[in-house]
């Protein structure tokens, strides 16, 4: 296993690439995550499920802007 966080080229090839440190390939990695992810698709009826239990929860709370 070998982390997408560091640079395991040499220093020279490494340098001409802009020495980017380790903190900012963590931050290019985190924001291709974030760019690339897809959400898995839900049943229809959990998301209805889910919906209805977030209104009844939502109905039973007193509006705290009100």
């Amino acid at each position: 296993w070998r982390t997408d966080v560091l640079d395991y080229k040499p220093f020279e090839t490494w340098e001409e690439e802009g020495a980017r440190d380790s903190a900012t390939l963590a931050n290019v990695r985190v924001h291709k995550l974030l760019r690339d992810y897809q959400a898995p698709a839900l049943d229809p009826a959990i998301n209805e499920a889910l919906a209805a239990y977030v209104a009844q929860r939502k109905a039973s709370e007193p509006d705290a802007f009100g």
